[in-house]
């Protein structure tokens, strides 16, 4: 069975982001935001690269695992194993990090 998954409003989470982030910026700290689509290759590719001091993405989740694309505009089942591979691979570990997505407090 073909279940799609529900539509995530990234351009109305992008704007507010930005918006929130331009004031920071008035503040003093400055932050270069780059958007772009949640892959695992992507975002391991990322964290490899040691550039980010603050992460946030935005996916689907369940209990046990988030749902990043896999570039096709599918699902990528990512288990917290593999998720934690991806950071431990990092040069240099991410500040802090926000996940978006349903059921991500316990993932």
């Amino acid at each position: 069975d073909f279940h799609p998954l529900d539509f995530l409003d990234f351009d109305a989470e992008r704007e507010h982001l930005t918006k929130y982030l331009e004031e920071t910026d008035r503040n003093s700290v400055r932050l270069k935001l780059d958007f772009q689509v949640a892959t695992t290759e992507r975002l391991g590719d990322f964290l490899a690269s040691g550039k980010a001091q603050v992460i946030h993405f935005s996916c689907h989740g369940e209990k046990d695992c988030l749902a990043l694309e896999d570039g096709k505009g599918c699902a990528d089942i990512v288990t917290p194993d593999a998720l934690k591979g991806l950071f431990d691979a990092g040069q240099k570990k991410p500040q802090f990090v926000v996940v978006a997505a349903c059921h991500s407090e316990s993932t």
